[in-house]
């Protein structure tokens, strides 16, 4: 049988071996090797072990510090935590070292739903709630400050830079263990405020969308920018008029999605007042507008439906419930557009 010379080094030992190359070549695949340990409850110690399992051709041997244990099979009781696990083949002279990160009696994690980053989820893992019961409090003492959690395993809405305390109790003896966790990086929802939008009547890449330091709140600075027309910077400068997306991120990835309607009537046509129709006073609707002149010039309007006399007016009255539409058109600018306002029915 071929055998291969290889050299490895281990816990700064250092080994000449000859090894079947198909037996040791399992060993250096990390993601086949995974460790754990969880509280045991009757002594107080730890049941550890290791998804590595191949009994046959191995032996594992825990190591802690100075001293280890060897032993052929893959679980072990012990008071302590080992700090790396050595596995050896038992035929041939091959073995690999690993780090072990264990999360010992508990792991948790910090979950953030992506809608907006809401409701931060403290949730802890690695536990039986039949066998165990965790406490967690806002206090060192651990006499106050409980923190609610549902089904024992997670706590909501946790607040941001501060440590919190658990304790975890075997629910068949005396035994418990104590530890802290610090919760850093809580995100604070996002809110878009306010943009200014600008135009210059219809001309061809001259709106602009305006975003300041007033425009986002919350979050965590700084703040990123990916518009729908592939800007990454926070104003949108020399524009067409259309419709724009901005999807904005801080520093943790929390985002928050915005859009915009850049159109001409955004500065040259304003809605000065707009009354519903009111069968109780028998009165009609009537929508007044208030335009402003481009380069001089003052607009044509036509509105559909048509109102009769007043079918040229800024203002139109006696308006049945529906939807009318005002065409918009600054002839010599070469620049025309359609608003459109609905009249209710009471």
């Amino acid at each position: 049988m071929k055998k291969k010379l290889i050299v490895v080094f281990l816990l700064f030992e250092f080994a000449i071996c000859y090894c079947q190359e198909s037996i040791c070549d399992k060993l250096f695949q990390p993601e086949a090797i995974n460790c754990t340990a969880i509280l045991n409850p009757i002594n107080c110690g730890y049941k550890i072990y290791t998804t590595f399992d191949d009994t046959l051709n191995f032996k594992f041997i825990w190591i802690f510090g100075k001293d280890s244990i060897t032993s052929s099979q893959t679980r072990i009781d012990s008071v302590l935590l080992p700090n790396a696990l050595r596995i050896e083949s038992k035929k041939y002279c091959c073995f690999a070292g690993i780090g072990v990160n264990f999360f010992g009696t508990l792991d948790y994690s910090i979950e953030y739903p992506e809608e907006n980053c809401k409701n931060n989820k403290l949730k802890f893992i690695g536990f039986d709630t039949n066998e165990f019961q965790l406490l967690l409090f806002k206090d060192r003492a651990m006499k106050d400050g409980l923190v609610k959690m549902k089904s024992n395993v997670e706590a909501v809405d946790m607040e941001n830079n501060r440590f919190y305390y658990y304790k975890l109790a075997s629910r068949k003896s005396f035994c418990s263990i104590t530890d802290s966790i610090f919760i850093n990086g809580l995100y604070k929802e996002m809110k878009f405020i306010n943009a200014e939008i600008i135009t210059n009547g219809c001309k061809e890449n001259a709106a602009s969308i305006l975003l300041d330091s007033t425009s986002i709140e919350g979050g965590t600075p700084p703040y990123y920018y990916y518009w729908s027309n592939n800007s990454i910077q926070a104003s949108l400068m020399n524009i067409d008029i259309g419709n724009y997306s901005l999807e904005i991120r801080d520093e943790n990835d929390c985002s928050l999605e915005c859009s915009f309607k850049v159109t001409p009537e955004t500065q040259l046509v304003q809605l000065k007042k707009i009354e519903h129709f009111s069968r109780t006073q028998n009165q009609g609707g009537k929508i007044e507008l208030f335009c402003k002149s481009l380069n001089g010039e003052s607009p044509v309007i036509d509105w559909l439906p048509p109102v009769g006399s007043s079918n040229h007016s800024f203002s139109i009255k006696n308006l049945k419930p529906g939807e009318y539409c005002a065409f918009v058109s600054y002839e010599k600018n070469k620049c025309s557009f359609e608003v459109c306002y609905t009249i209710l029915d009471d």
